[in-house]
């Protein structure tokens, strides 16, 4: 399965402009989005982004 993984340093402003992005691209069903935040201007690491995608697919 497709699936988008949002990676910012922020409580998910970018998520939502990509959400709207996609909107005026006429993209009505995206795939299933997750995200990977960190709060503060603080990047979240490479182990922490990878922990998630690998935990993404334990579950399907």
């Amino acid at each position: 399965m497709k699936r988008l993984v949002v990676v910012e340093a922020s409580s998910g402003q970018l998520e939502d402009e990509l959400r709207l992005a996609l909107s005026h691209a006429d993209v009505h069903m995206p795939p299933p989005m997750s995200h990977v935040r960190r709060m503060g201007g603080i990047l979240p690491s490479q182990g922490e982004i990878v922990e998630h995608v690998l935990g993404l697919e334990e579950v399907h």
